[in-house]
C-alpha cells in the first residue's frame, strides 16, 4: 500500500488501529507488501464509501474466511513519507473512526478510548474491550479483547514493636518498629509518623521518644508499583514511660 501514494509523490497516514486483524497476520504487515490475504486500493475520498460497500457488500467479502473486509486505514498527504500510528489519524469528515465499549465485569460500562474504574469489591474480574467502526462499517471490522482483573481486598496487619515497654531517655530506649505485611504486598511504601513531629519510612524504622507520655503511632501505606492505589493508613496509641515509674 505505501507504494501507491509514493508514486504519485506524495505519504499517507496509516491507523494501525483500523485494521482488521487475522491470525498470524499482524497489523503493520499491512505496511510491508502486498499479500494474497491484504491488499490496499487507493480511491479518492468521495468514492471511499462506495467501494467498501462493494467489496464488503456486493463481494460479500466478509463471508469468505473469518477477518476478511475491506476497510479504509490510510489517509494520503502532502509529506512524501509514510506514517504509522495505533491512534486514530485520519480526521477528514470521510474517516471512520473506532469505537470504545468497555465493560469492566461488575456492571460499569463506558465508551471511551481510556477508561478508569475503580471496584467496591475484591475478586476475580473479566474486562472486556469492543471495538468496532460503528454503522459505517460491518461487523467483520469488530474487535473484541478480554484480560483478567484480580480485585486485592484491603491490606490488613498490625503495629507491632520491640520491646514491648517503652521508656524515653537515651540511646538505650530505642524502639523498632515494624509490620507483619504479607510478603506477597511488597510493593506497599511505609511511611511512619510517631506523633511526636518524627516521621521515617521502611517496613521496620527505629525511633527514641525524648519525652514520655501519651502518642500515637500511624502507619500509612502508599503505592509503590505504579498502579496509583489509594493509601491505608493504620494507628496504635503508645505510653512512653519514665525509667523507674
Amino acid at each position: 500500500m505505501s507504494t501507491k501514494p509514493s508514486t504519485g509523490g506524495f505519504g499517507c497516514d496509516v491507523d494501525l488501529a483500523l485494521v482488521h486483524q487475522i491470525d498470524d497476520l499482524p497489523a503493520r504487515v499491512c505496511a510491508c507488501s502486498e499479500t494474497q490475504e491484504r491488499y490496499g486500493l487507493a480511491v479518492p475520498a468521495r468514492l471511499v464509501d462506495k467501494v467498501l460497500r462493494i467489496y464488503n457488500e456486493d463481494f460479500a467479502l466478509p463471508d469468505v474466511y473469518d477477518g476478511a473486509c475491506a476497510r479504509r486505514i490510510e489517509a494520503f498527504v502532502s509529506e512524501h513519507e509514510l506514517r504509522l500510528g495505533i491512534t486514530p489519524v485520519l480526521l477528514d469528515e470521510t474517516s471512520v473512526q473506532p469505537l470504545f465499549g468497555w465493560d469492566a465485569g461488575d456492571g460499569k460500562t463506558m465508551e471511551s478510548a481510556t477508561f478508569q474504574h475503580s471496584y467496591s469489591k475484591p475478586g476475580k474480574y473479566a474486562v472486556r474491550l469492543r471495538i468496532s467502526g460503528g454503522s459505517k462499517v460491518p461487523a467483520c471490522l469488530a474487535a473484541e479483547k478480554e484480560i483478567a482483573v484480580t480485585v486485592l481486598p484491603p491490606p490488613e496487619l498490625r503495629i507491632l514493636h520491640e520491646p514491648e515497654q517503652i521508656f524515653s531517655g537515651g540511646a538505650r530506649d530505642e524502639v523498632l518498629f515494624y509490620t507483619d505485611l504479607p510478603a506477597d504486598q511488597d510493593s506497599w511504601i511505609c511511611h511512619w509518623d510517631f506523633g511526636d513531629g518524627s516521621r521515617a519510612e521502611g517496613e521496620a524504622v527505629s525511633h527514641i521518644f525524648q519525652k514520655p507520655g501519651a502518642y500515637t503511632v500511624t502507619l500509612t501505606l502508599t503505592d509503590g508499583s505504579g498502579i496509583a492505589r489509594k493509601p491505608y493508613s493504620f494507628s496504635k496509641k503508645i505510653t512512653v514511660r519514665v525509667h523507674g515509674n
